[in-house]
């Protein structure tokens, strides 16, 4: 089991992950190319926000062993059309319990109603974060 900080899992907690591709009624799709990202991010005092690639929204999470459980969220309700299949399956983990595991840097949760979202490590925006900088060096 890993080291927790503030309820969070300590490979959870201060990692931002963006959404490489999910699975909704059986099929898999690729995230749609949009300007914006499908983000989450775990803080260490169980928080939980991100980004649908259309709106905004945070909760409340729990984590138990190998299960999570995201409370009411607060986001906002902006329309935004093509994307409405994705915006629903991101949706979906504020439905019900949802199992998580990462694996290589690879963050995979599923739904209770079958949903599956696999999200990939961020990459970092901060050069210093990047192999190759001296730590502090901002560029």
């Amino acid at each position: 089991m890993s080291a927790v900080t503030g309820g969070v899992p300590a490979e959870l907690a201060g990692v931002e992950w963006t959404l490489h591709r999910y699975v909704r009624g059986g099929v898999s799709r690729e995230r749609p190319r949009s300007p914006r990202e499908v983000v989450l991010r775990f803080s260490d005092d169980g928080q939980l926000s991100g980004s649908d690639g259309c709106n905004y929204w945070g909760a409340q999470v729990s984590v138990r062993g190998s299960r999570l459980t995201v409370g009411s969220a607060v986001k906002t309700a902006v329309a935004c059309p093509g994307i409405i299949e994705l915006t629903d399956a991101v949706a979906a983990m504020f439905r019900g319990e949802v199992r998580w595991g990462v694996e290589d840097e690879v963050l995979t949760l599923t739904v209770s109603d079958g949903t599956l979202l696999v999200y990939e490590r961020r990459a970092s925006i901060f050069p210093s974060d990047r192999p190759g900088y001296p730590a502090g060096c901002r560029g």
